[in-house]
C-alpha cells in the first residue's frame, strides 16, 4: 500500500480579449485575502508561470497541493493593453486515500489425468480486477463571478476546477 499525499489541479478560465495568464495561490489561513500588488507573488505563497501564448481560453496546472487543504487563488490576465486581477477564489483538494498495491491471484487448477499423447496446456491465471478509482471532487467552492469579472476582461474566472490528479 502507498499513501497518496500530493495532488495537482487544473484551473481554467476565459477572457474577453487574448491575454496571457498566471495564477497566484496559497493555503487558506483565514477569511482575509493575502492579495497585495506590491509583494512578491502578490502576497500569495506561490504562483504559476505565465501562460506562454495569448489566448481567450486559459488553463494552468497547480502542482504540489496538499490533500484535504483549502487554497485561495487569484487570476492575473495581462497583455494587449490589459493588466487585471480576478477575484479571490477558494478550492478544496480532496482528502488523502490509501491505494492498495495490486496483487496477482491465480485460479485453482483442477487435477486432470494426462497421457503423453493428449497432454494439454494448463489454464492461464485469472485476471485481477483493477483497483477501484478513488472518488474525486471536481468542484471549486468559493466565489463564482458568473459575469465579466474585473474590468470586463476575465470571465468565467476559474469558478470550476477542471480536475484533480494524484
Amino acid at each position: 500500500m502507498r499513501l497518496i499525499i500530493e495532488a495537482h489541479a487544473i484551473l481554467t478560465w476565459e477572457t474577453t480579449q487574448p491575454t496571457r495568464g498566471q495564477v497566484f495561490f496559497s493555503p487558506k489561513t483565514g477569511e482575509v485575502s493575502p492579495f497585495n500588488e506590491t509583494l512578491p507573488n502578490k502576497g500569495y505563497a506561490r504562483s504559476t508561470n505565465q501562460t506562454p501564448v495569448y489566448s481567450t481560453r486559459h488553463f494552468v496546472l497547480l502542482v504540489g497541493l496538499d490533500q484535504g487543504a483549502t487554497y485561495r487563488y487569484r487570476i492575473h490576465a495581462m497583455g494587449n493593453g490589459h493588466d487585471v486581477y480576478g477575484g479571490d477564489y477558494t478550492v478544496t483538494v480532496p482528502g488523502a486515500y490509501v491505494q492498495k498495491t495490486p496483487t496477482t491471484t491465480y485460479a485453482p487448477v483442477a487435477a486432470t489425468t494426462q497421457t503423453p499423447a493428449t497432454a494439454s496446456t494448463p489454464p492461464a491465471p485469472a485476471a485481477t480486477p483493477e483497483p477501484a478509482t478513488p472518488p474525486t471532487d471536481n468542484t471549486a467552492p468559493g466565489n463564482d463571478s458568473g459575469g465579466a469579472g474585473v474590468g470586463g476582461v476575465i470571465k468565467n474566472a476559474a469558478s470550476k476546477v477542471f480536475g484533480f490528479f494524484r
